[in-house]
């Protein structure tokens, strides 16, 4: 065995010794609906749910007092999911059967990538696991549960494989999945759908004029295939406010994204390094050409000037970690070891072995495992059943760490038809509403006396009935709201019907 290879050993068992672990932490969706903090799964399972009821575009009242479904978000992920919820009828099992499918679907892609780069087997599984199972990807889908990013990055393996196939062979019939693919990520994600554009202007730039014209003809159908979606998620833009949100910002916010950007200026360092030995090692013109675009998308994230360029400026810091992190792995594997002095190469050794337990013990610490229903969550639950499936409610919690207001709404929402004034995907509804929604619940948490608040809530988001916890039992009830039914620290409370008409 090449010392070329060795070198991965240990790191491909110490990740995939973790990765199997989480797979089997993550398993436990299939029989436990999670309700903790460190959960974004319970957003999208519900559009899952939505679908299967409203149908495509369909409004659905049970959140923000109604919304159009894939409004704002794409419905990519929902559409590849539905066929196993119709044969599961269950949201969680399809998600799980989703998720899973989407990471043998990744292994297939880095496979064809490193059979392109014609490098060795060991190689190609170790660039699977860099790319699928380092420790952030580990966070963020086998915890917080973000399968339509798992989703999206998986189009993106393709989308470079594609790309990386036609940079040394002429457009032919085959040509026709690169559209595909790339309709298949902008139904997705819309932040990887920027990013994935680089592979694509790296082809174009590698290629003659006339292959060039063929390209955008190409990227055109992507368009087209696309359409019944794109054309409504551009004037719904316009409509909801979307791009206010500013959820690029989270670039420049070190406290509360502090490991995701320190990675991310990580990657993005190693990324520019790699790229100089490799580009050292083989000096083609073609080489520089086909990976500019993405190099000046790595400048841009690590100065933080994307920060300022319209469009690209709403990319939010997992997208790039996981673009970045795709393109170092790749290039990575094809580096020239041979060339390296024995030092330079025990060097690498053992700095492969550290990264890699390094990420491991940063899951072990920072990323929590599946929670169970503890005894506070099951008290919750059994009372949604008894909030009036013809009002909305809100969720206030005591709690920091379970009973997730949002994941709340989600299960009310799926389970028992019970509509809320609040919900997921924030995107879809207008940013006046989620603005005003927002400030309210947060001056409530921060001064329990302000019972004009609650009026606040009843008056202009409709909400007539709380489903509470801890204080906040005592707090709104000191309100004159009406205590409805206790089940331990939870309780559900209404509004008097006097006030109510």
């Amino acid at each position: 065995m090449k010392f070329s290879d060795k070198i991965f050993i240990l790191p491909i068992i110490i990740l995939t010794t973790n990765f199997i672990f989480r797979i089997l932490d993550f398993s436990k969706i299939l029989t436990s609906f999670p309700l903790d903090t460190t959960n974004d799964l319970t957003a999208y399972i519900a559009d899952i749910s939505f679908f299967s009821q409203y149908g495509f575009f369909g409004h659905v009242p049970l959140w923000y007092n109604g919304f159009t479904l894939f409004n704002i978000y794409p419905p990519g992920w929902v559409l590849f999911t539905y066929p196993w919820y119709l044969i599961s009828g269950n949201v969680l099992i399809s998600s799980f059967i989703s998720c899973m499918l989407l990471f043998f679907l990744g292994f297939i892609g880095t496979w064809l990538i490193g059979k392109e780069l014609k490098v060795s087997r060991i190689k190609r599984i170790a660039l699977f696991l860099f790319i699928y199972a380092n420790p952030m990807m580990i966070g963020a889908i086998l915890k917080q549960g973000r399968i339509p990013s798992l989703m999206a990055l998986t189009l993106l393996v393709y989308l470079f494989y594609l790309c990386l196939y036609f940079k040394e062979r002429e457009l032919n019939w085959k040509a026709i999945f690169l559209p595909i693919v790339y309709a298949g990520l902008i139904l997705t994600h819309q932040t990887e759908t920027v990013l994935g554009a680089a592979f694509l202007l790296g082809l174009f730039l590698v290629k003659k004029k006339k292959e060039k014209i063929q390209l955008v003809i190409l990227m055109c159908l992507s368009i087209l295939f696309s359409s019944f979606w794109l054309f409504h998620f551009l004037q719904a833009t316009i409509e909801t406010g979307f791009l206010k949100f500013n959820f690029g910002n989270w670039l420049l916010d070190w406290h509360s994204y502090f490991w995701n950007n320190l990675a991310g200026v990580f990657i993005s360092h190693a990324l520019f390094i790699t790229f100089f030995i490799v580009y050292q090692q083989k000096k083609e013109k073609k080489l520089l050409l086909f990976y500019s675009p993405t190099l000046v998308y790595n400048f841009l994230y690590l100065t933080r000037l994307a920060l300022f360029i319209p469009i690209i400026k709403n990319i939010y810091p997992d997208p790039w970690q996981d673009f970045l992190m795709l393109n170092l792995c790749i290039i990575f594997i094809t580096l020239g070891y041979a060339s390296f002095t024995k030092k330079r190469k025990v060097m690498l050794a053992i700095g492969l072995i550290i990264i890699s337990i390094a990420g491991v013990g940063y899951n072990i610490i920072k990323t929590p495992t599946m929670e169970s229903w503890n005894t506070e969550d099951k008290e919750a639950i059994a009372l949604i059943p008894l909030l009036d499936t013809n009002s909305h409610f809100l969720m206030f919690n005591e709690n920091s760490t379970h009973l997730y207001s949002r994941a709340i709404y989600s299960y009310a929402a799926i389970y028992y038809n019970v509509s809320s004034a609040s919900g997921w995907f924030e995107v879809n509804k207008e940013y006046s509403y989620i603005e005003s929604l927002n400030t309210l619940y947060k001056d409530f948490y921060t001064n329990t006396s302000h019972c004009k608040d609650l009026d606040t809530f009843h008056t202009d988001f409709n909400m007539t009935q709380v489903l509470a916890n801890g204080k906040y039992c005592d707090a709104i009830e000191t309100c004159g709201w009406t205590i409805k039914a206790v089940n331990g620290s939870s309780c559900i409370l209404s509004l008097p019907l006097a006030v109510q008409q």
